[in-house]
Parts: structure tokens; C-alpha cells; sequence
């Protein structure tokens, strides 16, 4: 009977936490996820990384999203400072508009802009929420200060809101997050 009992509840959980609880961003359900296809049929992957030419392409040819995005998963290494180890952190590389895409606004600081993402930008990054209060304490100083990701200078211009869920882990493929236009409905 225990393990009946067990078996009910996980699978409730798993049925309310991807069917039932909505997704945490402005009309989830007009969000869908665009992938390109594998370029050989026996390639495990299924898919591959979405490069910057392709992406500004289907950006330029777009006639039904009102928004697209790239993003891809990506572990990278957060340096040791003030007597903290350094650690490894899932993470995500994307596009300056990702978060206008899915309707999220930062709960600290600032979104990315557009200047934020060329190459001869300084690197900027948003913590997420739990590593905030985590690693840094929740201080609402931890703005514009620099960090080490990779060994690489990043400087901190905004936290997302607790419960902001990207990419968390590292894929071997890009994704593409699209708002739908109202047109297409």
C-alpha cells in the first residue's frame, strides 16, 4: 500500500509541476521553441546550435513572431572571492532581448540592451535570484560590481525575480524562445 501511496504521489507531482502550474512568464501560451534540425539522420543530438548568422537570417525573414530570441545552456565557472570557494554554475547564454521575449522584468537593476550584446561590449550579467541570496546575500550593492565567470570580467546589472526558470541546464543544442503575434493566433 506504501509504495502504491508513493508511487501516486510522485507521479501527481510530476503531472502538476509540467501540466498543471503554469509556466512563469507573461502568456505562456503563446511562447513556443524553434530548433534546427539535425544535418546528418544519424546524429544523436537531434539538433543543433543555432549560429549568429542563422539566427540574425531567420530574424530578418520573421513574418510570424513578434519576437525571437536565442539562448543556450552552458556551464561556467563562478571564481572565489572574499573566502568563498569558486564553484561550478548552470548558466545560459542569450540573446539581449530574451527576457522583453518571455515578459520577464528583472526584480534588481536592469535587462540587457542591445549594446550589451556585441562583441565589443563589456560583459554583463543577471544572477538569478537563488544565487543572489545564495552567494551574495541578497545585497542590493552586488550592482555593477564584477565577477569572474570562466575567468572572464562580467559585471552585474540586475537579478531576476525568484522563480525565473531558463535554461538550467547545459544542451547541446541552441533554443529559440518566439512570442507569437497577436496576427497569428
Amino acid at each position: 500500500m506504501a509504495l502504491g501511496i508513493g508511487a501516486n504521489v510522485a507521479l501527481f507531482t510530476v503531472v502538476r509541476g509540467v501540466l498543471l502550474k503554469p509556466l512563469p512568464f507573461h502568456d505562456p501560451d503563446r511562447l513556443v521553441m524553434l530548433y534546427e534540425g539535425a544535418l546528418r539522420d544519424d546524429d544523436t543530438a537531434g539538433s543543433n546550435v543555432v549560429s549568429g548568422g542563422m539566427y540574425a537570417e531567420w530574424k530578418k525573414q520573421n513574418r510570424s513572431y513578434s519576437s525571437l530570441a536565442l539562448a543556450q545552456g552552458i556551464r561556467v565557472g563562478l571564481s572565489g572571492s572574499g573566502g568563498q570557494l569558486p564553484e561550478k554554475l548552470n548558466s545560459a547564454l542569450f540573446s539581449w532581448n530574451m527576457l522583453r521575449t518571455l515578459g520577464v522584468h528583472p526584480a534588481l537593476g536592469r535587462d540587457f540592451m542591445q549594446v550589451d550584446d556585441s562583441r565589443a561590449a563589456n560583459g554583463t550579467v543577471l544572477l538569478s535570484w537563488g544565487l543572489w541570496k545564495r552567494r551574495f546575500g541578497g545585497d542590493p550593492a552586488i550592482l555593477n560590481q564584477t565577477i569572474d565567470l570562466d575567468a572572464e570580467p562580467y559585471t552585474i546589472i540586475g537579478v531576476c525575480p525568484p522563480g525565473s526558470i531558463f535554461l538550467t541546464r547545459p544542451r547541446s543544442y541552441g533554443r529559440r524562445f518566439t512570442r507569437k503575434s497577436p496576427k497569428t493566433r
